[in-house]
């Protein structure tokens, strides 16, 4: 009875531990409803040339912006000061799909992370 308890009991636990999110899944879902940039900095972290648009999208989502086939953009809650501009602009993260002749291949190509200030 208590071999039959104990089984059922470390089952249990198991399950928890493998059904729990990784931390990348947890900064994807963090982005996806909060919009915030520190978790969109983790995912970044994550991010490498040749990973499928799908997997990125699956990621964090939807982009919020294209401005051209093949380039997205991620905008989140943050802001900084441009001087450039001399205004504030959104901090996010710019996907890039398209190779050197412009073709979009479906697969990262470049990211950057930092001010969208277009």
């Amino acid at each position: 009875m208590v071999r039959a308890w104990l089984t059922a009991l470390l089952a249990v636990v198991l399950m928890a531990c493998t059904t729990s999110p990784s931390p990348l899944e947890e900064a994807g879902a963090s982005y996806r409803q909060h919009r915030d940039y520190e978790s969109l900095e983790i995912v970044t972290r994550h991010l490498s040339a040749g990973l499928p648009r799908d997997e990125v999208e699956r990621l964090i989502g939807e982009p919020d912006y294209s401005p051209t086939p093949g380039q997205y953009y991620y905008s989140s809650a943050k802001k900084t000061r441009s001087e450039h501009h001399d205004r504030d602009v959104t901090l996010g993260l710019v996907v890039d799909y398209r190779d050197k002749s412009g073709a979009d291949t479906k697969a990262l190509q470049k990211y950057l992370l930092g001010p969208l200030d277009e």
